[in-house]
């Protein structure tokens, strides 16, 4: 049956197989990144996962892999399945990864935490949080602040060499 339905089906199957095949002769480890979107409607809520890596050429190559339902919300165990299942089907074992990609939300935290226990990981090391978030909470302090004080506190529990980076972005976040 020759539908437009049938042909995407079949790209996508083929072209699938050309990205495991990318991963897998990748330069080195690659980082995975994903994120959570969910829709005003309550009824779309995706998980957005993509692959960062070099191969062959020396090129970087960014893929996203899926847009998964997360049949329930943004929690770390919704997110870790959808995100397991991902690296389960493009066949991207833990030690490929050199690390994962996500915005500083604690279910993340608990996702990597979660995904620690499926696979061989640091779930702190292997965790690199967004930097763009972490300058829109500098941003958003320093325009609009109405407590200096506070905002004193902030730097100050920021730049703490006491605590650990994930620590200090929320503790930053927790005072503003």
């Amino acid at each position: 049956m020759n539908t437009t339905r049938a042909w995407i089906i079949a790209d996508f199957a083929k072209y699938k197989q050309a990205i495991i095949r990318s991963i897998a002769a990748a330069r080195g480890k690659v980082t995975i990144s994903f994120n959570g979107w969910k829709a005003n409607n309550d009824v779309l809520d995706l998980l957005r996962v993509v692959v960062h890596y070099l191969r062959g050429d020396y090129k970087l190559h960014n893929v996203v892999l899926a847009m998964r339902d997360t049949l329930g919300g943004h929690t770390g165990s919704n997110i870790i399945d959808r995100l397991f299942d991902v690296l389960k089907d493009y066949q991207i074992s833990s030690n490929q990864i050199a690390y994962f990609a996500a915005d500083n939300a604690t279910n993340n935290d608990k996702a990597m935490k979660l995904l620690s226990e499926r696979v061989t990981l640091d779930p702190v090391t292997s965790r690199l949080r967004c930097s763009g978030h972490i300058f829109n909470l500098v941003c958003s302090a320093i325009l609009f602040a109405v407590d200096e004080e506070s905002l004193e506190d902030a730097k100050y529990d920021f730049i703490d060499d006491s605590t650990s980076g994930t620590q200090a972005v929320d503790s930053f976040e927790a005072t503003l």
